[in-house]
């Protein structure tokens, strides 16, 4: 009988926590479309910047005493870049797909949002969002190749 209690009072543990993970995973994925929503105003403004410093230090690479720190700048702003595509990316598979295309997304290990998102925009019609991912994919692996190429070459 013993035994029998403490195999269904595991079994209910268990349960319970299989339960309190869900619950902890619906509050996570709840509150990204929050977090973008705050975030990517604020990023924005921040791309548009490190696109700027990036076309003006560009040239400079041209000069090997400088190529070093213009890599540096590239590599950052390929960090801005991502970031933004993430969280656009997000806010794009939350709104056309909902809660389940952003679950996909993340689980599969976070990055797959940007491929979530560029696939609801193609369901959806939605040709000037996926051509703002795919800009934003370019950036962000466009600035981080020729950032690692540049340091190499330095």
């Amino acid at each position: 009988m013993q035994d029998r209690i403490k195999t269904l009072a595991s079994f209910a543990l268990g349960i319970a926590v299989l339960v309190a993970f869900i619950v902890a995973g619906a509050t996570l994925i709840g509150g990204i479309p929050w977090v973008a929503t705050k975030l990517y105003p604020i990023v924005v403004p921040a791309v548009r910047i490190a696109f700027i410093i990036d076309v003006l230090a560009l040239p400079l690479a041209l000069f090997r005493s400088v190529r070093g720190a213009v890599s540096a700048v590239l590599l950052v702003s390929s960090y801005i870049f991502g970031l933004s595509i993430w969280l656009y990316s997000a806010l794009v598979a939350y709104i056309l797909w909902g809660y389940w295309g952003l679950s996909i997304g993340l689980l599969m290990t976070g990055v797959g949002v940007v491929p979530i998102a560029f696939l609801a925009s193609i369901f959806a019609t939605q040709w000037l969002v996926l051509l703002e991912i795919v800009v934003g994919v370019v950036l962000t692996f466009g600035a981080r190749i020729i950032a690692v190429l540049l340091a190499s070459h330095s």
